[in-house]
């Protein structure tokens, strides 16, 4: 039994909506539809779900964000600029650091949205971007994906102050 008490929290991970505009070949959404089907496309978290759920009076230790995007592309939510702004004023107001870590395919939105994320975000954060290769070859597993959508979105979040990483994932197709 575990006996973890809400202000040992340290970093949460966030889910923030069910939407996704791949088909990743191995992701849950494509091997286990049957037991996410209820779920899948349905809900985009909002700030007011922040404000009911993430409380920093209570989760007193709580320093790290994460939109690990395990079945969801954090940039499919509508609502993610007001929960970053919620949790940069929750923190400010506490007197707090926190570092926000985003997980993202990277192909959904336009340039100018992701300049946006970069002035949006606390100075304290990273965004990896998911690319399986130096071309074409990130879209045979990010089935739906634009390498060269990616690339540029992920240029001009770097260009705009956002901090990133490259997250790889080695496959047979791309080892080379």
């Amino acid at each position: 039994m575990w006996s973890v008490q809400i202000e040992d929290v340290e970093a949460i991970d966030i889910e923030s909506t069910t939407f996704c505009n791949l088909h990743c070949p191995e992701c849950n959404r494509e091997t286990d539809i049957g037991n996410l089907i209820r779920v899948l496309n349905t809900v985009h978290l909002t700030a007011e779900d922040m404000r009911n759920w993430i409380r920093p009076d209570e989760l007193i230790n709580l320093t790290e964000i994460r939109f690990c995007g395990a079945i969801d592309e954090s940039a499919a939510n509508p609502h993610l600029f007001d929960i970053i702004n919620y949790f940069n004023d929750v923190f400010v107001r506490h007197n707090k650091m926190f570092f926000i870590d985003m997980r993202t395919n990277g192909s959904l939105k336009t340039t100018a949205w992701w300049k946006e994320l970069a002035q949006t975000l606390p100075s304290n954060h990273s965004v990896s971007f998911g690319i399986d290769g130096s071309d074409e070859l990130s879209e045979k597993y990010r089935v739906g994906s634009s390498f060269k959508k990616v690339i540029n979105n992920a240029t001009a979040f770097i260009k705009a102050g956002g901090l990133a990483d490259w997250q790889f994932i080695e496959f047979q197709h791309n080892k080379h």
